[in-house]
């Protein structure tokens, strides 16, 4: 018990989780990682190559992973790590 809070804890110091369907995805600035809850274990997903700085991560219904930078936001193949163009992000608000 005390080794599975230990692995929610260093994921939430390191990343903010993601939620698609049963799945818990994590994320560090360069590497998003899928939690075992069951063998209390991270696993690898992928180490995608972005134009700047992994900010965040998102998933949509479909359990569709996204990817954001300051500069853009990605569509992330989590079968084959491939991560794909959407477009320029864009801030939402100005001083």
């Amino acid at each position: 018990m005390l080794r599975l809070f230990m692995i929610f804890a260093l994921s939430l110091l390191l990343c903010l989780p993601v939620w698609a369907g049963d799945k818990l995805y994590v994320h560090d600035s360069s590497r998003i990682m899928l939690v075992d809850v069951d063998a209390k274990t991270l696993t690898l997903v992928a180490r995608p190559t972005l134009d700047g700085t992994m900010t965040d991560i998102a998933t949509d219904s479909a359990g569709t992973l996204y990817l954001l930078t300051f500069a853009s936001l990605y569509r992330l193949n989590s079968t084959d790590g491939t991560v794909s163009l959407i477009g320029a992000a864009t801030p939402c608000c100005t001083d």
